[in-house]
């Protein structure tokens, strides 16, 4: 029942049904240690390395993320969520949702990119994410 203290909520928003979902996959087992890994995931020059160009993180405080080089709606990203040595979140509106998982004990590495997109911009947004990951296994010295 409503009265003066009672706050509602907003309607969701229906879904865009222009857009579908781009999912971009990538497993492979790497050579490094897992904490350079890690590193490589989560610092400003390990994200300017295989992602975008990255002028600071803020993994352990806030979580912030701040590219370089892009339009000002797109510069910031978040970690989502840090596990530590175990998985990785990074949303942005650039890249949608970059999810790394680790496993220390076979050293191999699942990376996901996940966006919803036009149909107009998947293939451009495909060649993107393959990109990156192309970047992240050379990065990460992944084992052919």
């Amino acid at each position: 029942m409503a009265n003066d203290n009672w706050v509602g909520f907003a309607k969701s928003p229906k879904p865009d049904p222009n857009l579908s979902r781009l999912r971009v996959e990538a497993s492979f087992d790497f050579l490094l240690a897992a904490e350079q890994v890690f590193q490589i995931v989560t610092s400003a020059q390990g994200l300017s390395s295989w992602l975008h160009k990255t002028e600071k993180t803020e993994v352990r405080t806030s979580g912030k993320i701040k590219f370089l080089d892009v339009a000002k709606e797109f510069e910031r990203a978040v970690f989502s969520l840090v596990d530590i040595g175990r998985r990785v979140v990074i949303n942005s509106e650039i890249f949608g949702e970059v999810e790394i998982s680790f496993d220390k004990k076979q050293q191999r590495l699942d990376a996901t990119f996940t966006k919803m997109v036009l149909d107009a911009d998947r293939q451009e947004l495909e060649e993107l994410f393959h990109k990156c990951l192309d970047d992240l296994k050379t990065r990460v010295g992944a084992k052919s």
